[in-house]
């Protein structure tokens, strides 16, 4: 079987959760906005919405054709698979980034130096600590 994933369902769902985030008329995403957005075909939308259906997203059916179809909200689980939210993983990758970017950016050799070490040991084996670590303070800040 074809992981459908990474080519179907997550575009989708990036287009779901833009179009909520950037709405500021009120309007709700529907199949044909979908379509548009990702410039896949109607049937790969359909599909990709009813497999998030439930678990990420809440879609609302018509009778008829499927591209009057649309998403009144996506769940948490949503927001977190495409960035909108923090998780432990990309909460990592921005502090090791910061840290690279502070060690670009520093003029003292031996800062940019430790910067550099620093980046590189939580960007290595310790990243699995790193990253389970700040999932644990965002669930609390969350309440997940």
């Amino acid at each position: 079987m074809d992981d459908t994933w990474f080519s179907r369902e997550l575009p989708v769902l990036e287009a779901v959760g833009r179009a909520l985030e950037e709405n500021d008329r009120g309007a709700l995403p529907d199949v044909k906005d979908i379509v548009s957005d990702t410039g896949k075909n109607l049937a790969e939308v359909v599909k990709a919405l009813e497999a998030l259906d439930g678990e990420y997203l809440e879609l609302r059916r018509s009778i008829g054709n499927p591209s009057s179809w649309y998403v009144p909200r996506i769940y948490p689980e949503a927001r977190r698979a495409v960035g909108q939210w923090p998780t432990g993983e990309n909460l990592a990758e921005r502090v090791i980034a910061a840290i690279d970017d502070a060690a670009e950016r520093a003029s003292d050799p031996e800062t940019k130096s430790r910067l550099r070490r620093l980046g590189e040991t939580l960007g290595g084996a310790t990243k699995e600590i790193l990253t389970k670590t700040l999932a644990e303070v965002v669930a609390r800040q969350v309440g997940a």
